[in-house]
């Protein structure tokens, strides 16, 4: 670094001055304390001054500056000559500051957004590549805390617990509309397009997927019913058609269901009683003349006389008798 005289360029102006990015994370010194340091300098002087670089930004002492200004001071500068100014900036402001290794790992993150790997951030810095990689993920979803995490009024590690729940909810969040856009379409537009809560699409997501489960329910039971020869609507048209919930027509299809159940078993029932008895008809229909046969003819009933008469003149018909 060449002193500077400030005849080379001039007085500078305590108004205008810029000061080197990376030199602006770190944080300024409390009131009292830059108060404390321009009662110092007003008193012995500026004894380290302030490094500018080829811009004539600060790359250190901007609290020095500071405090000159606050005393009333002009300070006497030099320029840093090296090809590193970013490294520079940031190993000597690291240096003359008490910070954690929370404030150093997050100023540190900040620098490598503008030039250098994470690695070789740390290992300027001096801390872990853990911790340059957890004040990443602060920049990245709790940035609102990184300010208090330079400042030291915020641990690192607690602002890295609020990112990290920040992320996880940004990732479901995103897994969510992922979900819609790839079911309903029109559910995530309406998301996007602020007309619909997150939550309300979802529900009307689990709604649709309801219904279409219950329709494949509800059709099954129209194949059959088809099937059978029903006439008009199908239970699937009368959801369709809005006359009926799906719910509800999936209701009246099990009523059907154990209705044609109950006259499947009552029919049943009845071709066992038939098949049980056809040996005794087959006895009335070869005897008929017989005073056996008409004994047992006079005992029934009007109708069940009618219904053999009928089941002998089909038997007669089919064996051409």
């Amino acid at each position: 670094m060449t002193e500077n005289a400030n005849a080379a360029n001039g007085a500078h102006d305590l108004e205008d001055i810029g000061v080197h990015p990376v030199a602006d994370l770190f944080p300024m010194l409390a009131a009292d304390e830059l108060k404390e340091l321009a009662a110092d300098i007003k008193a012995r002087g500026l004894l380290q001054p302030i490094v500018l670089d080829v811009t004539g930004r600060i790359l250190d002492g901007r609290n020095r500056y500071a405090a000159c200004k606050l005393a009333g001071i002009e300070p006497s500068f030099v320029s840093y000559e090296g090809d590193d100014p970013d490294g520079y900036a940031l190993a000597v402001n690291i240096a003359r500051r008490h910070l954690t290794k929370g404030q150093i790992a997050m100023v540190a993150a900040q620098a490598l957004l503008k030039n250098s790997s994470q690695k070789e951030a740390a290992s300027r810095a001096g801390v872990s590549q853990q911790y340059v990689g957890h004040a990443q993920v602060v920049l990245k979803f709790a940035p609102d805390l990184a300010d208090a995490v330079s400042a030291g009024t915020k641990p690192l590690n607690e602002a890295y617990e609020v990112a990290r729940e920040r992320k996880r909810e940004k990732d479901a969040l995103n897994s969510d509309i992922a979900l819609l856009r790839a079911e309903a379409a029109d559910l995530a537009d309406q998301v996007t397009e602020e007309r619909l809560t997150l939550t309300a699409a979802l529900k009307l997501l689990d709604e649709r997927r309801r219904d279409l489960k219950l329709r494949d329910e509800v059709a099954e039971y129209d194949v059959m019913r088809n099937a059978d020869g029903a006439p008009p609507p199908t239970f699937c048209q009368r959801a369709e058609d809005g006359s009926v919930t799906w719910a509800e027509a999936l209701t009246l299809a099990k009523q059907w269901r154990a209705e044609r159940d109950d006259a499947v078993r009552r029919h049943q029932s009845s071709i066992r009683n038939v098949v049980s008895g056809w040996g005794a008809i087959r006895t009335v229909l070869d005897s008929l003349e017989s005073p056996y046969v008409a004994d047992i003819l006079a005992g029934l009933g009007d109708r069940d006389r009618e219904e053999l008469e009928r089941i002998t003149a089909e038997w007669r018909s089919r064996n051409g008798a």
